[in-house]
């Protein structure tokens, strides 16, 4: 009888813990890291324009690492190395920055209806 007593007890404390709300320990991590990631993006800007592309390749690679969906710094990536020379990683980015944009487009134009938006447009 003890032991369903105790077994009875874990069930409810696991319960319990497991319906209280949950603390979010990560709320606005991805806004912190979408802004770092501009901010590093900004900076190789920066940089590039004043013609020293490998720190600013350096910080785009900080702004990619930040928010990888970032695609605007993967064509800014690309620009500087083809701006060195370095034609292979130039296009490979390039590359990156297209995949990037058209899921960044697919994602944007994507519409998410309810029951009744489709009962509504069925009506008429």
């Amino acid at each position: 009888m003890k032991r369903h007593a105790s077994f009875f007890i874990l069930i409810m404390l696991i319960a319990v813990t497991g319906c209280a709300p949950a603390k979010s320990y990560y709320a606005g991590v991805a806004e912190q890291r979408r802004d770092e990631a501009r901010t590093y993006y900004t900076q190789g800007l920066e940089l590039a324009a004043g013609g020293m592309h490998y720190p600013a390749i350096e910080q785009f690679k900080k702004a990619m690492e930040a928010d990888r969906y970032l695609s605007e710094a993967y064509l800014a990536m690309s620009k500087s190395y083809y701006a060195v020379g370095n034609y292979d990683f130039a296009t490979f980015y390039n590359i990156k920055y297209g995949e990037y944009e058209k899921f960044r487009d697919v994602l944007y134009d994507f519409n998410l209806y309810t029951l009744e938006d489709i009962q509504n447009r069925e009506k008429r």
